[in-house]
């Protein structure tokens, strides 16, 4: 009777870590899903795209409603160095991944995109009219030389919906495409930006 009572014991303790502790959530970008910014002619220069360790490790937590709240982690860091690989190859001639301010210094231009925020809504919570969650991804970059900060951009879209039910992973990966390509339009149409380019 007592070994009973112990198995049921450690069974509840079980199922109450796997739903009130954070659980990582995968991001898997589609590179489907990486849009044709249709931005012309690209800007002629090489420029870096800082992407630090500390922004690749970083792990934000979103409470997750439900039946049993929970808090899911969303590790950033792959993804955003993907995509914004992707993006600004589409803006500058040629785009190079560095690891430190240091390194990126010696190019003309810098490019630093983070996460700043981002927030997920389950589909139980979304009115009928909207069957689909949605997540929002809120970017801030800022665009630097040797010098000075040039410009600093903060994307704060309203929502990023998906057109269907998918997981909290895929709808978060589409947001952060979605802000992503944003930023990389408003990057390369800034006047300060070309101004710098064409000293």
């Amino acid at each position: 009777m007592l070994t009973m009572r112990r198995v049921g014991s450690a069974l509840l303790l079980g199922i109450c870590v796997l739903f009130c502790s954070g659980y990582a959530v995968p991001l898997s970008p589609d590179p489907d899903n990486i849009p044709n910014l249709q931005f012309g002619k690209k800007l002629p220069v090489e420029a870096a795209l800082l992407i630090t360790e500390e922004t690749r490790n970083h792990i934000f937590k979103v409470q997750v409603p439900g039946v049993i709240s929970r808090e899911a982690e969303f590790a950033f860091g792959d993804a955003l160095e993907k995509i914004s690989l992707e993006c600004f190859a589409q803006i500058f001639k040629k785009i190079t991944l560095v690891r430190t301010l240091e390194e990126a210094k010696k190019y003309k231009l810098f490019i630093e995109p983070k996460v700043a925020d981002c927030h997920f809504r389950m589909i139980s919570e979304v009115a009928l009219a909207q069957p689909s969650p949605y997540s929002k991804v809120i970017i801030h970059a800022r665009v630097g030389s040797a010098d000075a900060i040039i410009l600093e951009v903060t994307d704060d879209p309203i929502k990023y919906q998906s057109g269907k039910f998918k997981s909290p992973g895929e709808t978060m990966s589409d947001a952060l495409v979605y802000s992503l390509a944003r930023v990389a339009n408003q990057i390369g149409e800034n006047a300060s930006v070309r101004k710098i380019i064409e000293r």
